[in-house]
């Protein structure tokens, strides 16, 4: 009884990290998606696109997205 009482506490704890870090997570992805959103209008991009996805060619801005989150 005392195992099954730490572990649903535990669970309960765990539950609570993991949405904190989710949330916290989200916060910052949405910050660095309006920097590149915002930098890309400002150079008159149309389209950017993750480095994985182009194989040849483009403009790497990804330096420059870098800079500014930091």
């Amino acid at each position: 009884a005392l195992l099954q009482q730490y572990n649903a506490v535990f669970a309960q704890k765990r539950a609570g990290i993991i949405r904190e870090y989710q949330a916290k997570l989200q916060i910052v992805s949405d910050a660095i998606s309006k920097t590149i959103a915002d930098e890309a209008k400002k150079k008159g991009y149309d389209i950017v696109l993750a480095k994985n996805i182009v194989a040849f060619g483009g403009i790497d801005i990804t330096a420059d997205i870098a800079k500014i989150v930091k």
